[in-house]
């Protein structure tokens, strides 16, 4: 069985979804999907990774990887990790990420534009039109508003 704090819907800044419904606590294991708000990605992306199964229950160290190939948009020659903490902030549960967005270089202009990082903030609740149109803009995905 997986850790509870970890099993279900979530969503970051962007109003992108991660759903993790697999995984085995006793590995640290997660399984489960991801549906990106922003970039060419569309519908349902396969989600792996792994948590520290000896930290406390909501919190400790995690990652997981998402390779954006899927029969909708097929394949999109990129990656996307995310390393972080799982925490409770105000007691309900934060997942706090760093990412990597890792293209092709053959599908890019050059090889320095090839890797693409930022930080992500998971949390149970979507989070309001408003809150995302703002992110949305301030990180410079404005063909998404």
């Amino acid at each position: 069985m997986i850790n509870p704090c970890l099993v279900g819907r979530w969503y970051n800044e962007l109003g992108s979804v991660m759903e993790i419904y697999n995984g085995s606590a006793g590995e640290g294991v997660i399984r489960g999907r991801y549906n990106s708000n922003v970039g060419d990605a569309k519908n349902w992306y396969t989600l792996r990774g792994t948590f520290d199964k000896d930290g406390l229950e909501c919190s400790g160290t995690i990652g997981w990887a998402v390779t954006y190939n899927n029969a909708d948009n097929g394949n999109s020659f990129s990656t996307c990790t995310w390393s972080g903490q799982r925490q409770l902030v105000d007691n309900l549960p934060v997942i706090s990420t760093t990412w990597l967005l890792t293209v092709d270089v053959t599908k890019t202009s050059g090889k320095w534009d090839t890797t693409y990082t930022n930080q992500d903030f998971f949390r149970r609740a979507l989070p309001e039109d408003e809150k995302i149109r703002a992110t949305l803009i301030a990180r410079n995905f404005k063909e998404h508003v």
